[in-house]
């Protein structure tokens, strides 16, 4: 079972949002800006839009917190058992199989997957 959610999870936090966003909404491969990375800050650079940039970092979090948050909380796998799904959405997410195992910097997903762990606990002191 956890085997089966880790892959689950690595495959889900793999869809590079950021670059279908470029390609979708704005017609451009968001690569080619900034620092050639495919994430949200590139959206931004990309659109000029604050608006795809929050619509861009909100799926990305996204990508860690719903796999590892249902993981967690509604399945029950615990203790170490979510480690490794934890750890395969910021994986995904940096190492994309869509992109030939390029990817983002991973920040929003790491912060995403910490929400889904505590849920919004430690967020919400900061």
């Amino acid at each position: 079972m956890i085997a089966l959610w880790t892959l689950a999870t690595y495959l889900i936090a793999s869809i590079p949002y950021s670059v279908l966003l470029g390609k979708w909404i704005f017609g451009v491969d968001i690569r080619k800006y900034g620092d050639g990375n495919p994430g949200a800050t590139n959206v931004y650079r990309a659109s000029g839009s604050k608006f795809w940039f929050v619509v861009a970092v909100c799926l990305d979090g996204a990508k860690g917190l719903f796999p590892v948050g249902i993981a967690y909380w509604m399945v029950g796998i615990r203790d170490m058992g979510i480690v490794p799904i934890a750890l395969a959405a910021i994986a995904g997410h940096a190492f994309s199989v869509f992109l030939r195992f390029d990817g983002g910097k991973a920040v929003a997903v790491t912060f995403g997957t910490w929400i889904g762990l505590t849920i919004f606990e430690m967020p919400l002191v900061m």
